[in-house]
């Protein structure tokens, strides 16, 4: 097991560039002309990669949302594997940007929301009786 094999069965996300034989080889299964397949690892041996797709991207560029299928594709058939991970720096620049978002909205909503206390019967209304 390789250390991309390691780091994605403990992330799982996985992008897998297909040569031209497997492009030929997958074709039958996933559709001609593919370049790329995209999905979560949920297993892997010596000899193939099994994936629930995610999408593949075909030779032009085209993309195509699969609603995670298991599918196996053979190694000799991946000409490349990258780990697909998310950014930290954006993630933690994202949370602190709707953190932000949050508080201010808050405090508008209790700085402007209300200016005094609420009084039901204001004072000189006049009534029936004088």
């Amino acid at each position: 097991m390789t250390e991309l094999d390691r780091e994605a069965n403990v992330l799982g996300a996985l992008s897998l560039v297909l040569t031209d034989q497997g492009r030929v080889g997958a074709g039958p299964t996933m559709g001609a002309g593919l370049a790329r397949v995209e999905g979560m690892l949920i297993g892997s041996t010596d000899s193939d990669y099994t994936l629930r797709v995610a999408e593949v991207i075909d030779i032009r560029g085209a993309v195509s949302r699969w609603s995670a299928e298991t599918v196996t594709l053979q190694r000799s058939w991946v000409g490349n594997a990258y780990e697909r991970r998310l950014s930290k720096s954006r993630t933690y620049l994202l949370a602190s940007a709707l953190t932000v978002g949050v508080v201010a909205f808050i405090a508008s909503r209790t700085l402007f929301g209300s200016s005094g206390p609420f009084v039901e019967n204001p004072p000189g209304g006049g009534g029936g009786q004088q």
